[in-house]
């Protein structure tokens, strides 16, 4: 019996849609021997290969240090295939390397200081889960064949559905980002480092500068900004811009900063991530790691819905769910779309939760911008891409999906208060607000920023006695003013 425990879900984004992206191995020609990494990826770097000086011709010896290959030689006596020899004598090595001869094999090799393999690239990655649902699964139609025998004919597969998913727990790691994309239908965009003397002024929450400009360098409302080199290190953190002028940034912030005289200093919008239209499908599989010779594959995977949620006492939790156009059970190792590929170890990091790992949630429901005047129990988001499916005669399996309209929902769960009575008037109007907030612990964070929320929900009632009366929002997000998208994703900056 094989067990949950050892289930790994690999995947690998692809560059064309259903095809996964063949992988590159490593390699070194070091004189006339060419070292080339067993498996592709960009692990295969980390390999070196050195020769020293320090043996006799015709008795060399190769041993493993850790990644590196070192050959004790004779150096401009032993020959190429006298050192190729020393090298697939030892099984470690053979293990990660391939050894041939690409020169002369009679030529003498002289001493070498360590160098890299280079060049490898295309590694799987592996996505940490709680739960996944990766499926193949036929439709079928019963035959309704009349038989005198009053036999039935049984069923016929009429279609298949590449349909599944996982559920996680949100925490900072590349594998979340990159599904992220794939449920966005875009890449995050980079935002370049600036340099220049700026003011803090926690009473009136401003960033300032005397010259330049905010609005020029990109800045925008909803954008999340990391801060850097002031001298007081609780003023190094990410703020959200409320207000933007070319010379003032109105923000939200964390607790720590404080008034900070004009100094030389640093800031960068952070990695962003908005509703796009361009396909970023995906090649899955799923491996049984107690099972060494069985792996199912799910290509073109595309992210159809996604849920996110953030509740006190909780970890912060989502899902994503899936849609692909491609299907195959491997039942041998080089079967596998990882065969002799490296994989990249999943992340260590820890999980979000929603007791203390919000350092604000900023809203303008009053008209102006203020933060952490709601008491949230719990927000949700859902993000369902609306795919329709592209079948074709003649293939068992979707061809591919449309993409529709990116349908955002939104639900939270607040407190009554003064700060939110202002709800009331916009469920009857609809008129939208913008709220944003951000998660963040030790090892990373993200931000969310919706520019327009529109809610409906029943008027705050009494349950019953010794009970808080809350507000049970169900809203959706729409396109901003200003043709904002209805969601946007922030992340540390990676440039």
């Amino acid at each position: 019996m094989s067990s949950s425990n050892l289930v790994r879900i690999g995947y690998k984004k692809e560059t064309t849609y259903g095809v996964t992206p063949v992988g590159v191995k490593a390699f070194l020609v070091v004189q006339d021997l060419t070292y080339t990494a067993v498996k592709a990826g960009e692990e295969g770097n980390d390999l070196q290969v050195e020769y020293l000086d320090t043996g006799v011709a015709g008795a060399e010896v190769a041993t493993l240090l850790t990644n590196k290959i070192s050959v004790s030689m004779d150096s401009a006596s032993s020959t190429a295939t006298q050192v190729r020899a020393a090298i697939i004598a030892n099984a470690a090595i053979v293990a990660l390397v391939t050894c041939t001869v690409s020169g002369t094999g009679s030529n003498a090799q002289v001493a070498v200081a360590a160098t890299n393999l280079a060049t490898g690239s295309g590694s799987f990655k592996t996505a940490r889960f709680t739960q996944e649902q990766y499926s193949g699964t036929p439709q079928t139609t019963e035959s309704q064949q009349i038989r005198t025998d009053r036999q039935g004919s049984g069923q016929i597969v009429t279609g298949l559905q590449v349909e599944g998913g996982h559920n996680f727990e949100l925490a900072k790691e590349g594998a979340i980002e990159d599904f992220l994309e794939s449920a966005m239908f875009n890449a995050w965009t980079t935002h370049s480092l600036q340099s220049l003397n700026l003011e803090l002024n926690l009473t009136t929450k401003k960033l300032i500068r005397t010259s330049g400009s905010f609005i020029d360098e990109g800045v925008k409302v909803g954008q999340f900004i990391t801060l850097g080199s002031f001298a007081v290190p609780g003023n190094n953190v990410v703020i959200m811009a409320n207000l933007v002028t070319a010379l003032e940034v109105t923000f939200a912030h964390p607790t720590g900063m404080v008034t900070a005289v004009s100094e030389a200093a640093t800031y960068q919008i952070c990695d962003e991530l908005s509703i796009g239209i361009t396909k970023k499908s995906l090649t899955v599989e799923k491996t049984f790691l107690d099972l060494a010779t069985k792996a199912l594959i799910y290509r073109g995977c595309l992210v159809s819905q996604m849920e996110l949620n953030v509740e006190y006492g909780s970890l912060v939790s989502g899902s994503f769910q899936t849609m692909g156009n491609g299907y195959e059970a491997a039942e041998a190792a080089s079967e596998f779309v990882s065969f002799e590929h490296y994989f990249k170890v999943p992340a260590t990091t820890n999980s979000l939760n929603g007791s203390v790992d919000m350092p604000f949630l900023a809203t303008n429901v009053t008209g102006t911008w203020d933060q952490d005047a709601f008491c949230l129990q719990n927000l949700g988001l859902t993000l369902n891409n609306n795919l329709t499916v592209q079948n074709c005669i003649g293939r068992i399996a979707p061809e591919n999906y449309s993409p529709g309209t990116a349908g955002i929902q939104a639900t939270l769960s607040s407190y009554l208060k003064d700060a939110n009575w202002g709800l009331l008037a916009k469920k009857l109007s609809q008129e939208a607000f913008s709220i944003g907030f951000m998660v963040q612990n030790v090892d990373g964070y993200y931000g969310f920023y919706i520019p327009a929320l529109q809610v409906s929900f029943d008027d705050p009632q009494s349950g019953g006695a010794n009970q808080e009366i809350s507000m049970d929002m169900q809203g959706t997000a729409k396109v901003g003013a200003n043709g904002e998208s209805a969601l946007t994703i922030y992340r540390a900056p990676t440039t």
